[in-house]
């Protein structure tokens, strides 16, 4: 699984090409120029990642608490 900043990261230079793509082309013209249509794609996908990234983060803080108030 990756690690929260690398998908950061990749989030980040997802929705900066898609910006640029915008100013490029306009942003009336970018949803159906290939590059923003691709950007937009990983990042959704990133997106979700991000989300299962924190829900995991969450169940593996309960786990920890849990085992912290059975001692």
């Amino acid at each position: 699984m990756m690690k929260r900043a690398t998908i950061e990261t990749l989030l980040t230079k997802a929705q900066e090409l898609q910006s640029a793509v915008e100013q490029h082309v306009g942003a009336e013209n970018a949803a159906s120029h290939p590059q923003w249509k691709n950007a937009n794609a990983k990042r959704r996908q990133l997106v979700r990642r991000l989300a299962s990234v924190t829900a995991k983060e969450q169940l593996e803080a309960e786990l920890v608490a849990r085992r912290g108030s059975d001692e």
